[in-house]
């Protein structure tokens, strides 16, 4: 191809992303499924409006505890039917059953990003979008003295399993089989072997790895839970669980998932809140290798949630040249690209981030035309949909 094709070919590309600009796509983030509705009323219709009106309600909830940490949930507003339902996108309908004065379904809710986003801004609501790697969960029972891990006789490695995450914490636990079985052991994994952790996260292609322990102590579930994750480890508060009456042993441990699953939906949600009330501006380059990896750049940066805005500046054989409106700072931003898959680099070598003098006016000036950073598109990485609709 031609340098004048080549141009045309990546300007229209371009363009097509130009017309996104801070509009990024919809993903399953904003959408909320497996919302169960049964709903009397004098009749049918009113029963069917009812019901509607309700579900989109919980949806909404459950879309607020996904994205708010708990410190902050009595920050949302209260809205009414009206309101919620000017926040809705797309709504289906499930498992539809009717009679003369009752509706029963189950609905699937996608509320509209920007809405949503506006809305906790105006009422300066704490929040973040940012998804987590996968974490390894390695559930350790222990029982008198027989501490197991991997056994089929686990019933805490069976509460993971059908652990349903809503969260910004992805969880995987591993098939208990022999190679797991050589890479870590019970006691390696609740003594924090680093080595074995190592081993079972690179098997499972992250970095994190949750080692959850619990102890039942007749109707008492005692839990201790260590994330580890980038040589870092670092304690997840939870409390002990005690079964209730009438409550199975199994129930009780999905409930001790529950609990250590939202404290660290809160952790990661403290740690990637976004800050709306700063907002920056950077020039970076953006190697031009074909026109998959430009469509691919755009789409990303279309999903970072920290990304207000993109524009781009000029395109030349080689690369092209985008202005990046950003929420935070450069280390959020860089955070934020790099689970698209996309790399923030320096062209100069300062430091993401670091602290130096103030430039002079024309210094500025200078920065602000000519590009300080890079964007590099990891080839290669797996760049994994989110999904949330196992819920």
């Amino acid at each position: 191809m031609s340098f004048r094709s080549l141009t045309v070919a990546l300007s229209a590309v371009l363009f097509m992303g130009i017309a996104l600009v801070g509009q990024p796509k919809a993903n399953d983030l904003y959408r909320v499924s497996g919302i169960d509705v049964d709903v009397e009323a004098s009749n049918a219709v009113e029963a069917r409006e009812a019901a509607i009106a309700l579900g989109e309600s919980r949806a909404l909830s459950r879309l607020m505890d996904r994205l708010v940490p708990s410190s902050a949930r009595n920050q949302v507003p209260s809205l009414g039917a009206s309101e919620v339902s000017s926040l809705v996108e797309d709504l289906r309908v499930s498992d539809e059953r009717t009679t003369s004065s009752r509706y029963i379904a189950s609905l699937t809710v996608s509320f509209r990003p920007q809405a949503v986003r506006q809305l906790l801004r105006e009422k300066r609501v704490p929040f973040a979008e940012q998804r987590s790697e996968a974490v390894v969960v390695l559930p350790v029972f222990e029982r008198g003295q027989d501490v197991t891990l991997w056994r089929d006789d686990n019933p805490w490695l069976q509460a993971w399993a059908d652990h349903r995450g809503r969260g910004l914490v992805p969880f995987s636990v591993p098939l208990g089989d022999a190679s797991a079985m050589s890479m870590i052991s019970a006691q390696d994994a609740r003594s924090g072997d680093r080595e074995a952790l190592d081993r079972i996260a690179q098997a499972n292609g992250t970095d994190g790895v949750l080692v959850a322990v619990a102890r039942e102590s007749g109707s008492l579930i005692q839990l201790n839970a260590q994330w580890y994750e980038n040589g870092n480890a670092r304690n997840v508060p939870v409390e002990s669980v005690s079964r209730r009456d009438g409550e199975g042993l199994q129930q009780a441990l999905g409930r001790a998932a529950e609990q250590i699953s939202s404290a660290m939906n809160d952790i990661w949600k403290e740690e990637n809140i976004l800050r709306f009330d700063e907002q920056e501006s950077l020039l970076a380059e953006v190697p031009v290798n074909s026109l998959e990896d430009w469509a691919r750049v755009q789409r990303s940066l279309g999903s970072t949630s920290a990304v207000l805005e993109y524009d781009v500046e000029r395109i030349s054989r080689s690369q092209g040249v985008i202005r990046v409106v950003f929420f935070g700072g450069t280390e959020q931003l860089s955070q934020a690209l790099a689970r698209e898959n996309l790399r923030l680099e320096p062209k100069n070598g300062q430091q993401i981030e670091g602290e130096e003098p103030a430039p002079t006016r024309g210094e500025a000036m200078r920065r602000f035309q000519q590009p300080q950073w890079r964007i590099v598109n990891n080839r290669g990485a797996a760049n994994e949909s989110v999904s949330f609709d196992a819920e």
